[in-house]
């Protein structure tokens, strides 16, 4: 619910770029974020952004498909 709560005093703030590699995770059933918002964040990231797209699943990548979720962060974290 953090974003909820933030969601208005974020707007129209500039926020520093992102200095760490990033992964970026989503997946074809995802309501609430679009392939495109998540392959634009990019942009933001200075040291590396990598995307992964996992099918089948939805918002709650951990709840609807840790089977494919888990080996691809332990493959991120190693």
């Amino acid at each position: 619910n953090y974003y909820r709560a933030n969601l208005c005093p974020m707007r129209g703030k500039i926020f520093p770029r992102v200095k760490v590699p990033v992964a970026g995770i989503w997946s074809d059933g995802d309501i609430f974020l679009t392939e495109d918002q998540m392959r634009g964040s990019e942009r933001y990231c200075d040291a590396g952004f990598r995307y992964f797209r996992i099918d089948g699943a939805n918002h709650w990548l951990q709840l609807t498909a840790p089977e494919k979720l888990n080996p691809l962060l332990l493959q991120l974290l190693y």
